[in-house]
């Protein structure tokens, strides 16, 4: 680039010469020179080649930032440009005339000590300013298009200042806003050299600022930024508001202290407004729009989580009674997936004793819940279970958006009742059949006396005496009944003690040896070397190994059998506390249908058997908070006990 010739001037600056001597020497320079304090960055002295250039005079030179002249030499770019040793730029000029061209500049230090440098300017050879402000403009469009797409309104509406200043050349954009507590405004956004203007303004300013004006010096003003302007010697001030009929909602402010404003300028400023109020209003309406979808979001959320936790069914239908949404327990209970039943009509779903669309129908007439009452609900399946209903309509505003059904499964609490009813009758008939069983105690044994005096009357050669024998026999058989009916129907006093199981189990089983060995039967015993513990009657434990022994024994008639007995731990999760008492054998197994009762009171699988002896089995283990269970299979059956184990701190 070609700055001129300049001569060697470090022994003049060494005297210190004076403002004529400089403005002698500058005007010697065949190029446009401005000596310039590097300290202040503000121009010293120019020479008559930049009076002509930029159309100042050598006063109205001086004093003056250099960025103002040259708008892009900032004190920042200049400490940047120069600390990576660049002395020359190519840069637009900003001219008194308000019609510059761009200018090609290069920078010299006077002398490695000193505080001063000379700016050398010459036009640039290129294109004209005219020609630099419309590629501006055509660099601000798509700037501007993108200033809706920003993800926050402060980049947003930078953005847009940003765009401003490519479309009308000015140095000083701001956009004044009402502050939070209604009290001022105050400036919210600012984009060039625009700290000269006041931070805040009075709020009846926005009232002087209602329409679009551009103040120029010798106008009067009537604003603060007016006065402000006047102050500051700006060429212009503009300011326009975002929304005419709402001045409150922001001002947006462009002014420049070189030059007129460019063609157009209002309707620029108009456009840059307009872009803003929308830009903010846009981004307004999002973050209602997020805020409520964050409400709804976590209304969703809670809900789904109520849903559930709630022990009830819950399904959701529209209006148009179509569901929508149903939680697991429903899912559950109707037998229906989400995915099956989203969309359809209730009617499909929810198939009732009763009708219920009417009661539906009325709701949704006049909103508020409603509790149907208990009826039968017929699940996918086929089968029919007692339900409570109620209706829950969810409103907004008056109209219903969504209708809600809860459903509580009564299903346990029938058969609770079912079975209290049935225990109750239970225990009437026990108290009858214990009272039954003792007045036929009575003339049985009445009856086996007689027959024992009759016998002894008679030849034990009659022919009677075989008959009398069967009769006895049948006595005996119906005593045995009856103390078995007593046993179980009566009430029974446990006197509960320590039982070491492996000791109680060691004495008991020799003395069904023998009886085993009999029939050509084993009765194996497995025993852990740990010793188990637990609270029960002796008496009573007896009764139950000498039913289930006594059984295992009778049902294998053949020769070879086995009776297995095993204590051990129980491995099921959360019987940790429990000892497993496992009685088999090798018998032929129960019949599935009568494995299902076999518990029940006078069901026997054998031809003299009175039906009560594992009914009184399960009676005494339940007493001892225990539980028995079958297993039956062709070829043996096993019989689990399960009871708590013992502690030594826990009281009997």
């Amino acid at each position: 680039m070609r700055t001129g010739s300049l001569p060697d001037l470090t022994a003049i600056f060494k005297r210190s010469p004076g403002r004529a001597e400089w403005a002698f020497l500058f005007d010697l320079l065949p190029s446009a020179a401005l000596l310039v304090d590097l300290r202040t960055h503000q121009i010293h002295l120019g020479n008559a080649a930049a009076h002509s250039l930029t159309h100042f005079s050598v006063g109205q030179l001086s004093g003056r930032p250099l960025n103002e002249i040259l708008i892009e030499l900032t004190p920042q770019a200049l400490a940047k440009s120069f600390s990576a040793n660049k002395t020359s730029w190519h840069t637009p000029l900003r001219a008194g005339s308000g019609r510059p061209a761009r200018i090609e500049v290069s920078a010299h230090h006077l002398g490695s000590e000193s505080d001063f440098a000379v700016f050398l300017l010459q036009p640039h050879r290129g294109s004209s300013l005219e020609d630099e402000m419309l590629a501006q403009r055509f660099q601000a469009l798509p700037v501007l298009a993108g200033v809706p797409r920003q993800p926050d309104l402060r980049a947003a509406i930078l953005q847009a200042l940003q765009a401003g200043q490519l479309l009308t050349g000015a140095t000083t954009l701001a956009f004044y806003q009402i502050d939070s507590d209604h009290q001022r405004l105050c400036r919210k956004y600012i984009w060039g050299l625009a700290e000269s203007l006041p931070d805040e303004l009075p709020l009846n300013e926005a009232e002087n600022l209602r329409v679009t004006y551009t103040w120029q010096p010798g106008a009067r003003p009537f604003s603060e930024l007016h006065r402000c302007a006047q102050t500051q010697d700006f060429a212009y001030l503009a300011s326009t508001p975002l929304d005419p009929q709402a001045a409150y909602d922001g001002i947006l402010v462009v002014a420049d202290q070189i030059g007129d404003p460019p063609d157009h300028f209002e309707s620029m400023l108009e456009l840059l407004a307009s872009t803003i109020g929308v830009t903010e209003r846009h981004t307004r309406t999002v973050r209602v729009l997020e805020s409520k979808l964050q409400r709804q979001m976590q209304t969703m959320s809670q809900t789904e989580s109520i849903q559930d936790v709630v022990n009830d069914a819950l399904l959701f239908v529209t209006p148009a009674l179509v569901v929508t949404d149903l939680n697991a327990k429903a899912e559950a209970l109707l037998g229906y997936g989400q995915d099956e039943v989203h969309g359809h009509p209730l009617t499909d779903i929810l198939i009732t004793s009763r009708p219920i669309l009417s009661e539906i129908q009325e709701i949704l007439a006049n909103p508020a819940p409603r509790d149907l009452g208990n009826l039968r609900l017929t699940r996918r399946d086929g089968q029919t279970i007692l339900v409570h209903l109620r209706l829950k309509p969810y409103l907004m505003g008056q109209a219903i958006q969504r209708l809600a059904i809860v459903v509580t499964d009564l299903s346990r609490e029938e058969q609770f009742d079912r079975r209290t009813q049935q225990l109750e009758q239970q225990a009437q008939l026990g108290e009858l059949t214990a009272v039954l069983a003792h007045e036929i105690r009575n003339p049985i044994n009445n009856i086996s006396s007689a027959l024992q005096l009759i016998s002894m009357t008679l030849s034990p050669q009659d022919a009677l005496q075989e008959e009398i024998q069967r009769m006895q026999g049948d006595c005996e058989r119906l005593e045995q009944l009856m103390r078995s009916v007593l046993s179980f129907a009566g009430s029974r006093n446990y006197q509960m003690d320590a039982l070491e199981l492996n000791h109680f189990l060691q004495a008991l089983v020799p003395r069904w040896r023998s009886r085993a060995a009999r029939t050509g039967a084993e009765i194996r015993l497995h025993m852990p070397e740990t010793e188990y513990s637990i609270t029960a009657d002796r008496i009573a434990f007896e009764q139950v190994f000498t039913n289930l022994i006594g059984n295992a024994l009778e049902a294998m008639s053949a020769p070879g059998g086995i009776i297995g007995i095993r204590v051990g731990p129980c491995d099921q999760p959360g019987e940790e506390n429990l000892v497993g008492i496992d009685v088999s054998d090798t018998g032929p197994g129960i019949p599935q249908d009568m494995a299902d009762k076999v518990f029940a009171p006078f069901i026997t699988t054998k031809l003299r058997g009175t039906g009560l002896g594992l009914a009184i089995t399960q009676q005494i283990v339940n007493a001892h908070n225990g539980r028995i269970d079958l297993e039956s299979f062709p070829g043996g059956t096993l019989f689990k006990i399960k009871l708590p184990i013992r502690h030594e701190n826990k009281p009997l």
